[in-house]
């Protein structure tokens, strides 16, 4: 970007001055994001997927679309296709 640290340190406070306000939105994530990061990293550090094959990944969406019916877990029209999750399954499920 071409700025030095003092630089950017110096803008970066003047905003802070200008507006009042620290100028960077933080956000803390919630509960269900948390468990989501644990599992992603628990996952990746066993190198293993959650799901077998691409069937067990969809029966557990179906599961979890008829417990919340009022909501869709993974709208098919959307452009998911089974073919294509289970590709992407397949791949760490395999190593």
């Amino acid at each position: 970007m071409g700025l030095s640290v003092s630089d950017a340190v110096r803008l970066f406070l003047r905003r802070v001055v200008v507006d009042h306000a620290f100028p960077l939105e933080l956000k803390v994530s919630n509960a269900e994001t948390l468990a989501a990061m644990e599992e992603s990293r628990a996952m990746m550090s066993k190198r293993r997927a959650r799901f077998a094959s691409a069937d067990e990944l969809f029966a557990d969406l179906e599961k979890k679309k008829a417990a919340a019916s009022k909501r869709a877990v993974l709208p098919r029209a959307a452009g998911y296709t089974k073919a294509f999750i289970g590709f992407t399954v397949g791949v760490g499920a395999n190593e």
